[in-house]
């Protein structure tokens, strides 16, 4: 076996954390995995993975190595469809993460044609509010709403997303509605945090051309998109939500704007990936994909 398909059983062994689940999916006999892995840490000169009869984990070591094995085997793919041919067809593992609002509004509705037009790639959704390492834990590509802090990431905008105001009928009922921004400061709102430092979204408004920002009194606070729609919907507090998230709150009545007249920002829809010449045409198809279904969305 050679070092480069050493490298690729290492991988399988480390994310499935399983000699027998590594064999079955690269359709090697147990041995030829157990083998390779022994040659690899005589070679490199440590222990990558920890063994026992019921688990395999990856050692520190092997989760540094790691990083560099996921760049060197995407750079052999890369090197591989450089000119084009048979391997350039998009196949192969396509892990994206994305936030809980993207995954459910957009992606999952229509990734089954993404599926029939690139039948041979095989799709991991990484669902979550939180950010990820994508050279660390292996992601191709992410979606994300929001400013964008400096990164080395290859970033591209798809479009900007509306924020709207809304609450539930039940809230507005037994508050009333806020009828400028100065009324906000009478009202209750859900507040959205996020990171370890768990940082309040202030809300941002377009006033005469300037920005204005504001920090609502918390009923209650959440990091999570789905709990925060779901404390709108529960009648908790006034919330100030990216309209792509909400699209069936709004059309059923559950939840309902307030302030229509006050413009309630925007935000990026971005998409990014590792900085790379020469994206894998799995990658590439996906931001072809993912940018045409946003195109045509209705916000």
């Amino acid at each position: 076996m050679d070092f480069i398909q050493k490298l690729q059983v290492f991988k399988a062994v480390a994310e499935l954390q399983s000699f027998a689940r590594a064999s079955e999916s690269l359709k090697l006999t147990r041995p030829s995995v157990t083998i390779a892995m022994n040659e690899l840490e005589k070679e490199v000169g440590v222990r990558l993975l920890h063994r026992t009869t019921r688990k395999t984990t990856i050692t520190a070591e092997g989760a540094v190595y790691l990083e560099q094995v996921l760049l060197t085997l995407n750079a052999v793919g890369d090197a591989r469809s450089f000119f084009g041919g048979a391997s350039a067809e998009p196949s192969g593992k396509l892990r994206i993460d994305m936030s809980n609002s993207i995954a459910k509004s957009v992606v999952i509705p229509g990734i089954r044609e993404f599926q029939k037009l690139y039948p041979k790639v095989e799709v991991t959704l990484g669902v979550s509010d939180q950010q990820v390492d994508l050279v660390a834990e292996g992601v191709d590509c992410v979606l994300r709403l929001g400013e964008l802090a400096p990164t080395s990431l290859v970033s591209r905008t798809i479009l900007r997303i509306p924020f709207v105001i809304c609450a539930s009928p039940a809230y507005l009922q037994e508050h009333g509605a806020p009828k400028t921004l100065d009324d906000l400061q009478d009202h209750l709102g859900v507040v959205y945090f996020h990171g370890k430092e768990r940082k309040v979204r202030e809300w941002q408004f377009s006033v005469a051309g300037k920005m204005r920002s504001i920090r609502m009194r918390p009923a209650i606070m959440t990091n999570d998109h789905e709990s925060y729609v779901a404390c709108a919907v529960n009648g908790l507090g006034i919330a100030q939500i990216a309209t792509i998230g909400i699209r069936e709150e709004l059309a059923t009545g559950r939840l309902v704007p307030v302030l229509t007249g006050v413009d309630a920002g925007h935000l990026p829809m971005s998409i990014l990936y590792p900085a790379r010449k020469h994206l894998p045409p799995k990658v590439r198809a996906f931001v072809e994909w993912i940018t045409s279904q946003f195109a045509t969305l209705k916000l």
